[in-house]
Formats: structure tokens, sequence, C-alpha cells
């Protein structure tokens, strides 16, 4: 490739590629952030549906006991150790 002498205009080819190669690095740098910001939303909300999964998974089994409990109560602690 030959070199522009001096004084003479280089022309807008350098200016193109330039502003393409600005364009390029701007554009991915903005896909990379919109993919992040896309992976946390996502994760933000498999992390809620987990919690709550977990949740309902304690919640529920104690919930049960506490009912099986109370109609015990209900039925009379006195007739069981009267039948003994």
């Amino acid at each position: 490739m030959l070199r522009p002498r001096r004084g003479e205009p280089t022309g807008v080819g350098r200016t193109e590629a330039f502003s393409d190669g600005v364009f390029a690095v701007a554009i991915t740098l903005l896909a990379c952030a919109a993919s992040l910001v896309f992976i946390g939303v996502a994760w933000t909300n498999h992390h809620n549906v987990f919690r709550r999964v977990a949740l309902q998974t304690w919640t529920r089994p104690l919930g049960a006991l506490t009912v099986r409990l109370s109609q015990r109560e209900s039925l009379g602690y006195e007739a069981d150790r009267s039948l003994a």
C-alpha cells in the first residue's frame, strides 16, 4: 500500500474504518450489558421461585404436624391416658 505524501489529503477511508471500529466496540459492550441484565433478571426470578418452593417444603409438613397435634389435643389427652 502506498503512503500518501505529506500534505495530501488521506481521504475518508481511515475515518470510516475508525468510526466502524468504535461502533462495533460500542454495540458489543451494549450487547454484553443487555445480556448481563437479562441473566440477572432470570437468576433473580429463578432464585425467588426456589425460595418459595423451599419455604413451602418446610411449612407444609410443619402445618400438617400442627393440625395433627391440635386435633390430638381436642380429643383429649386424658382419654388416651386412661386406656393405658
